[in-house]
C-alpha cells in the first residue's frame, strides 16, 4: 500500500499528515510536514480501539484512526 494524505482538524486548524502503511502490519507511520508524529495501530483485542506508544494526545490518535478508517473503507470492498 502506497503512502497517502489525511486531513484533520485541531481547534478549527485543518492539519495534513502523511500516512506510511507498514507493509507487512496493521500499523501507520504518521508525519507533519518532515516532522515524524509516530506510529498508530488498532488494538483488535481492545474492541479495535486506535492506539499509540508515542506521546500523542489519544484525542489525536483517535482522529488519526478515523481518516485512515475512512481512507481505507474503499479498498475493503473492492
Amino acid at each position: 500500500m502506497e503512502p497517502f494524505d489525511i486531513q484533520i482538524n485541531i481547534s478549527g486548524n485543518t492539519t495534513t499528515l502523511l500516512v506510511f502503511p507498514d507493509p507487512y502490519e496493521p500499523i501507520y507511520e504518521v508525519y507533519e510536514d518532515k516532522n515524524r508524529l509516530g506510529v498508530v495501530y488498532k488494538d483488535t483485542d481492545n474492541n479495535n480501539c486506535w492506539c499509540s506508544d508515542e506521546p500523542i494526545p489519544m484525542e489525536i490518535i483517535n482522529l488519526i484512526g478515523k481518516q485512515i478508517d475512512a481512507y481505507e473503507a474503499p479498498a475493503e470492498g473492492v
